[in-house]
């Protein structure tokens, strides 16, 4: 500090004016002008120069202690200089960070919306894939409707020719159970005797067509039953099939929307193409239950079939019994009497050709002495025999039938239908036959008749009494 402090003191004594430094060891100022009056020959006082000096070394001091200022100032200043310069650099690598983050960023975004739209692009394949599986299964769905509505048809029919047999069946059953009472009425009176010839139970070819009625009845319904089952089986199948598929859809339409939901904000119309989907399987569903309800339906009526079948099983059980019980009681000759419905189709003509008339519903054989194969009737004894016959039609005309002896023509009746609707005409005669002679009825030609289940045409005939 001295050594910047002197040099100082020097320069300001040297400035001082009037000041000259004299020779000598010792320090000795004096006035600078010689010519000086006051101060010629004087020495300059001590203590005012110290105090000047004093004076100085204070101000040098305060100057020192204003550089050290400054120099802690400066340094102060480059310390922060030095600290700005270490943020700025780190602020530099900040931002060239964000800059690659940046970048990264954009190249994630360019991926996720690339990887989005290929997602959207493959669920809407999976969407079309879906719509196609749904209008195929749909139509399937229809076709299985299709055939249980086809099915159910069946049933009806099958139901209402069951239902139309009935009666029918109850009716030849009556009829057997009365001639049958007769048969017992008669052995009341008369001796039992034995077959010796060989014509067969009387009533035979009744329970014969009875029989195969039955079973080709039975036959159809089980054939019927066994589609049903196998159609059931097959749609129930098919059925948890399409529900296994529409489950599996459900999870996958669950499923897709996650996992395109955090890329993109814009699937509202996936959205809703997924809630038309999900309506359309939730439609698919009711109908499934329906068609359950509907196979359901089916099972029933069969079941309903299958009890009037084993009803009708037992009724014609009941009727074998009595006609074994009618051949065992019933084998004379001249017990003959038989009666026949002429057909379940309706209308018989008109033929171009006179055509004999085949009464093929019997409702009475007793004797087996009347052929349903061929509509004649063979006397199986010489005697007088009594011919029934009702003729009958709905349209305006003439209706009426020859009745013939082997190749002969014995009677005619004829009727004039003048008002329309339903009409009918009944005709009786007895003839005196041989054994072997054949009566039959014939058509004329152009004329036709009407018959249904109701029996409105008839062909009857008895034995009075042989001779």
């Amino acid at each position: 500090m001295s050594g910047v402090v002197l040099p100082v003191v020097l320069l300001l004594l040297g400035s001082a004016p009037g000041l000259a430094r004299s020779s000598g060891p010792g320090l000795t100022w004096a006035l600078a002008d010689p010519d000086s009056a006051v101060h010629q020959g004087e020495a300059v006082d001590v203590s005012a120069l110290w105090d000047h000096l004093h004076s100085l070394k204070e101000m040098v001091l305060r100057l020192s202690q204003q550089a050290v200022d400054q120099r802690l100032t400066l340094r102060s200043m480059e310390t922060r200089v030095q600290d700005q310069q270490i943020k700025f650099q780190k602020h530099s690598e900040q931002i060239q960070g964000l800059e690659t983050l940046q970048v990264q960023l954009n190249t994630t975004r360019d991926q996720l919306l690339g990887l989005t739209w290929s997602r959207t692009d493959d669920l809407e394949q999976q969407n079309s894939a879906q719509d196609a599986q749904l209008l195929a299964l749909e139509t399937r769905m229809e076709a299985r409707e299709a055939e249980v509505d086809d099915l159910k048809n069946k049933n009806t029919v099958l139901s209402a020719e069951l239902l139309g047999e009935l009666p029918f069946l109850k009716t030849r059953l009556r009829a057997s159970e009365s001639t049958l009472e007769q048969q017992r009425r008669r052995n009341a009176v008369f001796p039992v005797v034995r077959p010796g010839d060989g014509t067969g139970a009387p009533g035979g070819s009744e329970l014969a067509e009875l029989q195969t009625r039955m079973g080709s009845c039975s036959a159809q319904l089980e054939v019927l039953q066994n589609q049903s089952r196998d159609t059931l089986v097959s749609m129930e199948s098919r059925l948890l099939s399409m529900e296994t598929r529409l489950v599996s859809a459900e999870m996958s339409l669950d499923s897709a929307p996650i996992q395109v939901e955090p890329p993109m904000a814009e699937n509202t119309d996936q959205k809703s193409m997924l809630s038309a989907l999900e309506v359309q399987m939730n439609a698919s569903a009711i109908w499934t239950e329906a068609m359950e309800s509907r196979a359901r339906s089916n099972e029933t009526t069969l079941l309903e079939l299958q009890k009037q079948v084993s009803g009708v099983d037992a009724r014609a059980g009941v009727l074998s019994r009595l006609w074994a019980e009618l051949h065992t009681n019933t084998t004379d000759p001249t017990r003959v009497a038989f009666s026949a419905g002429l057909t379940d189709s309706g209308a018989v003509g008109p033929f171009a050709d006179e055509t004999t008339l085949v009464y093929s519903k019997t409702l009475t054989n007793i004797g087996q002495a009347y052929n349903q194969t061929t509509g004649i009737f063979s006397a199986p004894v010489r005697g007088l025999y009594c011919f029934l016959f009702t003729v009958a039609d709905f349209l305006n005309g003439y209706r009426g039938v020859y009745l013939y002896r082997n190749a002969q023509r014995v009677f005619f009746s004829l009727e004039l239908n003048a008002h329309g609707g339903y009409a009918s005409s009944s005709t009786g005669v007895p003839l005196l036959l041989e054994a072997g002679d054949n009566v039959y009825l014939r058509l004329p030609g152009s004329y036709r008749l009407y018959d249904d289940n109701r029996n409105f045409s008839l062909f009857s005939g008895f034995l009075l009494f042989p001779l």
